[in-house]
């Protein structure tokens, strides 16, 4: 949870429901969960990421703060449905992102209308009962963070207003942690007619890549070739109504 606590849920708690309906409050099927959802993992999957042989991966956590670190796996395998905590929060602040994996790719974190590029080795390698160290002297909140896979020549920038901008990894350096990063995409700002405009989901792809989009009830599927490529300064193209979520295809 954003509060920076993690829980189990049985599968068999989780009832069954047809296509398109809203499905259970999960603070109904745990009472102990009060805050909303960051993200939700199978166990299968964790263990097995946990007990890989090539590498070995960690659970890299960032708060809107700006605060950041990376955990052991196996730290949170244990937890019960009541929960633990797995990240130490100042007042105020909440958990803003995690992802999984090694500290061997470069880690993207975007805040406000930048991206700052660092190596994931630069996050520091804490316990569950710390909030880990500064990410950015950006002046915004951070949004969220994702790796950089090898192979990937482009980043796909999604707002929440539904503009999407392209641009080249090329123009991203590489940098250390505590840097502000640089600019990669111009933001509406506030008006009568809507609010000021943020970035939902950034995505490093190619262009065989696609983005899938929720908008509500339905996603839609955008090929990255499709998508003109812009620059540092473009508001980037009007092509979605009210994205949720953003996920590379």
């Amino acid at each position: 949870s954003n509060l920076g606590k993690v829980f189990r849920l049985p599968v068999s708690k989780i009832p069954l429901y047809a296509k398109g309906t809203n499905g259970a409050d999960i603070r109904i099927l745990n009472k102990y969960i009060t805050s909303n959802i960051v993200c939700a993992a199978r166990e299968e999957t964790l263990k097995k990421l946990a007990d890989s042989k090539k590498f070995k991966d960690y659970i890299f956590i960032v708060s809107k703060a700006g605060y950041i670190k990376k955990i052991d796996i196996d730290d949170v395998l244990t937890a019960p449905p009541s929960g633990f905590i797995f990240s130490k929060l100042d007042q105020g602040d909440f958990v803003q992102d995690i992802i999984f994996g090694p500290d061997k790719l470069d880690l993207l974190v975007y805040s406000g209308s930048k991206v700052l590029r660092m190596s994931s080795k630069e996050v520091p390698y804490l316990k569950r009962s710390t909030k880990g160290n500064r990410v950015s002297t950006a002046n915004a909140e951070i949004d969220g963070m994702n790796f950089l896979l090898p192979n990937m020549t482009d980043l796909v920038i999604v707002t929440k207003l539904g503009f999407v901008n392209r641009i080249p990894i090329s123009i991203l350096p590489k940098s250390n942690r505590g840097k502000a990063g640089v600019k990669v995409i111009k933001l509406i700002k506030a008006s009568k007619s809507h609010p000021a405009d943020s970035i939902l989901s950034i995505w490093p792809c190619s262009e065989k890549n696609s983005i899938v989009v929720t908008e509500g009830r339905s996603t839609k599927t955008i090929a990255v070739a499709d998508i003109p490529m812009g620059s540092t300064i473009s508001t980037g193209q009007e092509m979605l109504k009210n994205p949720i979520r953003v996920v590379l295809g």
